[in-house]
């Protein structure tokens, strides 16, 4: 099976010889996405979650709590987020509650997808600026290679981003799922970071 290799610099000269040092420490700010206000809430470093053999993954572009005309919808840009065909986006502001869920960009009325509840897990993502290559959110590549809501544990979803130098930024959420509200876990090595590169197959755990 294919891998994807990240590689932090581009070449295969230490930076110090590739690179003059100001290209060296331009690096891209990647910073995690909370809710619309920057609460940390449900969205933020750790993410705690009850213990659910059918939860399923969904990562979205942007979470909306504004109503919005989705029969109209298009190819548009939501709080300050440019939205394409294929974006999936969290509507959870609609008058008519019934209308909250996640939907797909189309080019005109968008796609209703599924309703959020107790079975989705919703990964807002990060987003990642550089001062010379601009917005580069959508070349993040989202890492989750043990993710498993029906085991009870702490899990890492890491976000990358190499830059046009190809200096490697990241960051981080934690997952906890615990067998049911206020149970604790014990934090092991497992909940440290302890490296910034990967490979990884081509597969579900690589969202890009």
């Amino acid at each position: 099976m294919a891998e994807l290799d990240f590689i932090v610099y581009r070449g295969d000269q230490e930076p110090s010889a590739a690179l003059g040092n100001e290209e060296c420490s331009r690096q891209a700010v990647i910073s995690l996405v909370y809710d619309d206000d920057g609460a940390r809430g449900d969205f933020g470093r750790i993410q705690t979650v009850i213990l659910n053999e059918d939860k399923v993954y969904e990562y979205i572009r942007l979470k909306y709590n504004t109503d919005f005309d989705f029969g109209t919808g298009g190819e548009t840009t939501l709080d300050g987020i440019p939205l394409i065909t294929g974006d999936r986006v969290y509507l959870a502001g609609q008058t008519t509650s019934a209308e909250n869920g996640i939907y797909e960009v189309t080019t005109g009325a968008w796609t209703f997808i599924k309703a959020v509840d107790d079975d989705v897990f919703i990964d807002l993502g990060a987003r990642a600026i550089d001062e010379e290559d601009g917005d580069v959110t959508r070349d993040i590549i989202i890492y989750k290679p043990d993710l498993d809501f029906g085991v009870v544990g702490f899990y890492t979803i890491r976000y990358y981003i190499v830059n046009s130098l190809g200096i490697l930024s990241t960051t981080y959420r934690k997952i906890k799922v615990i067998s049911e509200a206020g149970a604790s876990i014990v934090a092991t090595n497992a909940f440290k970071i302890t490296h910034y590169e990967v490979s990884a197959s081509y597969d579900s755990d690589l969202i890009r």
